[in-house]
């Protein structure tokens, strides 16, 4: 058998992989490597100087067998004002071929956080206001009052003001409207008193039954009639008020001549009555104005000084200072104890 040797070109061979050059295996020698077969057992080609070194020093950046380079360690994020971002960590190195894994880089360091803000700080809250102050005292309860009664009498004088005597109790009279508020409405020698009329009079013959002739004028009796206390005590179908027997009835023609029926019942005639129909019934060359004789006048002056009628009114003719200026029209209109005369509080 033949052999045949032939010489190669370190170039070729160069080309090829692995070429031996100069090999000298000894440590720091100036051998020239291109793989690890190149070495001798125990050595591997460092790929950056081309020589043969010790495999216990090799580093983690030798040849092939030898992985990518750490990744550095990532810088510490700073905080900003949003909060630093942590650093990135060290890019993983990659694989030397065939080579061990290299090292992987460490993390990097975690950035500050952001700081959280401080939350808007809630208001002091007003101080509550002082509620009213109670009374400290209670006042003691007051004793039970009896209860309205109904007082026994035998006349009016018996019962409180605005009262009347019917049936032997005092009944409050109902409050009736105004029949007058002028004297002139009530005729020749009336007058209008708290919304009626009083005749005049000069005893109480000229007057309706249960009124009493006083100042000249007819008025509710104070001292009763004495002839009853109950409607018993009169004639059937009468009734008692203030001692007083009024007759039942259906119109004026059943009572008394200055009584009027009111309600079946006859009382005192309050009514207005006019006291002309025309100037023919006035004299002294008075006119009829509104049922009443009337003085012509130009002014106050005018009007005669004997009589109440003193004021120059509307159209010319004398009047009343009440009917010139009414005040009222009742006494509720006036003060306490006064009375609502020809419109004038008295």
């Amino acid at each position: 058998m033949r052999i045949f040797f032939a010489v190669i070109s370190a170039g070729v061979l160069a080309g090829a992989g692995c070429v031996p050059a100069n090999r000298d295996y000894g440590y720091g020698q100036n051998n020239y490597c291109v793989c690890d077969a190149d070495c001798p057992s125990g050595l591997a080609c460092d790929l950056n100087t081309g020589a043969c070194i010790s495999s216990s020093s090799f580093g983690n950046h030798s040849g092939h067998a030898t992985g990518g380079v750490s990744g550095a360690a990532g810088a510490r994020g700073t905080g900003g004002a949003a909060g630093g971002r942590g650093g990135f960590a060290g890019v993983t190195g990659a694989a030397g071929i065939g080579g061990l894994g290299g090292s992987r880089g460490a993390a990097g360091a975690s950035g500050t956080g952001n700081t959280t803000g401080t939350g808007n700080t809630t208001g002091t809250a007003g101080a509550s206001g002082t509620g009213n102050v109670g009374g400290t005292t209670t006042g003691a309860a007051g004793s039970s009052g009896t209860g309205p009664t109904t007082p026994g009498c035998e006349t009016t004088a018996d019962c409180s003001a605005g009262d009347c005597c019917v049936s032997g109790a005092c009944q409050p009279l109902p409050p009736a409207p105004p029949l007058c508020q002028f004297n002139s409405e009530c005729g020749v020698g009336a007058r209008c008193t708290n919304g009626a009329c009083q005749p005049g009079c000069s005893s109480a013959a000229d007057c309706g039954i249960g009124d009493m002739c006083a100042g000249g004028f007819c008025q509710p009796s104070t001292a009763g009639g004495g002839a009853c206390v109950l409607n018993s005590d009169c004639p059937a179908d009468d009734t008692c008020v203030n001692g007083f027997c009024h007759g039942a009835c259906t119109t004026d023609a059943q009572c008394g001549p200055h009584e009027m029926c009111d309600d079946g019942l006859c009382d005192p005639d309050t009514r207005p009555h006019a006291s002309c129909l025309s100037n023919a019934d006035c004299s002294g060359g008075m006119s009829c104005v509104d049922g009443f004789c009337r003085a012509s006048c130009r002014s106050d002056a005018d009007c005669c000084t004997c009589t109440a009628a003193t004021v120059c009114g509307v159209g010319g003719f004398c009047e009343t200072p009440g009917e010139a200026s009414p005040q009222c029209k009742l006494g509720s209109d006036c003060g306490s104890g006064m009375s609502c005369v020809d419109a004038t509080c008295s």
